[in-house]
């Protein structure tokens, strides 16, 4: 009988702080339903809402010529920096994309195309490669080179261009981790085609749309359209899998901050790297703090299980991925009698009852498998030790989740210390509270995860 509910309750503690910032919807592109083959992210949230998104993947970018954009670099350099960016290129793979584009006006002295090389703890170059327009309405093309950018004239004239459907076509070809090669077409014309030097460390990002905006350009508009991508070989990231993958398993992944603050809005790490495995697509609803199953408690700016996939049919899913820890977390300031309570709502001591049961209801759904998971234990090395006091409770409930997973045959129980080292500081955030799991650590939990998918 193949299991149709896997669900993960990695850990009791990984319940994000309510006082975390976490993302809002303006902070990402909306193109679920565009068809869009990858993700999008804007380079300034500030700016997005001026990104109209119309009928079949059309994208336009318009400002007003002069018009000071609200970023940090706008404001200082005097400019409107108006572009969207994919998330990081798998670096070991080529890519191949296509995509159609239409400058209409006032494009001189415009960068449309770029190629973004920075991350927050890699911080380098920024932009080994832009695609621009000149002041004269000459393409040129644009490579750093000793920390300098270099312009390359390629012939090509705006007016070649100007208020038609163009073609562009990008190959990125790997040579190692610190160079690609790069070759760029326009209307199947070869326009360039180098070897781009790269930080080994940093994601490398397609960017398009308007940016160094002249202060001497006498139209009243900057604007350009983009539709019909095509990505023609990849993977451009691994998040592509989320959304764009065959579906021959319907699998949902349910989560908190221990997987990231505001995923639903960005590419969650564990929900790619099960994707990509599995090549298959994923429904993910994560949200700060979020995810839990208590009826009785409510969470500020938190929202539960139920909340989280409202209208969806949990019996129409072969998966169901829950990764939250929010249910004693909403405790962990009080007693621990209290919080033994807790344990005894979400499932009882006899497991024939609890929270567990009434939202899975895997007891009569047998052909609804779930797998549940909680943290076991905790360094004494941690920076801050706030969420200490759970383990004892903790204890208790991953017994009972032990204990349920022998007596259902359609429950796993997955011990998630026989894979996390507690002591290990590279397996947690920068916070090191033995609850917010980092990007390696995902990539870790994911292969036990796989594993009983594909056996069960």
């Amino acid at each position: 009988m193949i299991k149709k509910i896997l669900i993960i309750l990695l850990s009791l503690l990984s319940f994000l702080s309510l006082n975390s910032k976490a993302y809002t919807k303006n902070s990402f592109l909306n193109l679920e339903k565009s068809g869009l083959p990858f993700s999008l992210k804007a380079t300034c949230n500030e700016n997005i809402k001026k990104i109209k998104i119309k009928e079949n993947n059309l994208l336009v970018f318009k400002v007003k010529n002069k018009q000071i954009g609200k970023c940090k670099s706008d404001k200082k350099n005097k400019t409107s920096k108006l572009f969207v960016e994919t998330f990081g290129l798998i670096k070991d793979k080529n890519h191949e994309l296509n995509f159609d584009f239409k400058p209409e006006e006032g494009m001189e002295g415009l960068s449309f195309l770029k190629l973004e090389d920075w991350t927050p703890k890699c911080q380098n170059v920024k932009n080994p490669f832009t695609l621009r327009f000149n002041e004269h309405g000459i393409i040129e093309a644009g490579l750093r080179i000793d920390n300098k950018m270099v312009y390359y004239n390629t012939e090509s004239n705006l007016n070649d261009y100007i208020n038609k459907w163009n073609q562009l076509y990008l190959k990125i070809e790997n040579l190692d981790h610190d160079r690609l090669n790069l070759e760029v077409l326009i209307n199947n014309q070869k326009i360039f085609q180098e070897e781009i030097k790269i930080n080994k460390c940093n994601k490398i990002m397609i960017a398009f749309g308007l940016d160094e905006q002249i202060k001497s350009s006498n139209a009243k508009f900057h604007e350009i359209k983009f539709k019909n991508f095509k990505l023609l070989s990849g993977p451009l990231t691994k998040c592509n899998f989320i959304k764009n993958s065959k579906k021959k398993l319907k699998i949902m992944l349910v989560g908190d901050s221990q997987i990231g603050n505001g995923s639903k809005y960005k590419c969650n790490i564990l929900a790619s790297e099960l994707s990509y495995n599995l090549k298959n697509s994923i429904d993910v609803f994560v949200e700060s703090g979020s995810g839990y199953i208590s009826k009785d408690i409510n969470l500020e700016r938190a929202k539960s299980f139920s909340q989280l996939t409202k209208n969806k049919n949990l019996s129409d899913y072969d998966w169901i991925i829950w990764i939250s820890g929010a249910d004693l977390n909403a405790l962990r300031e009080t007693k621990g009698d209290l919080l033994i309570k807790r344990v005894d709502k979400i499932i009882s001591k006899n497991l024939n009852k609890g929270y567990l049961l009434d939202t899975f209801n895997f007891s009569q759904n047998k052909d609804t498998k779930l797998i549940i998971s909680l943290t076991s234990d905790m360094s004494e090395n941690l920076k801050t030790k706030k969420y200490m006091n759970l383990i004892n409770s903790g204890q208790k409930l991953i017994k009972r989740y032990s204990e349920t997973a022998n007596k259902y045959e359609n429950v796993f129980f997955l011990p998630i210390q026989n894979y996390i080292d507690k002591d290990d500081e590279n397996l947690y955030t920068d916070k090191y509270d033995g609850v917010h799991y980092s990007d390696k650590a995902m990539q870790i939990l994911v292969r036990p995860l796989i594993e009983i998918i594909k056996e069960n």
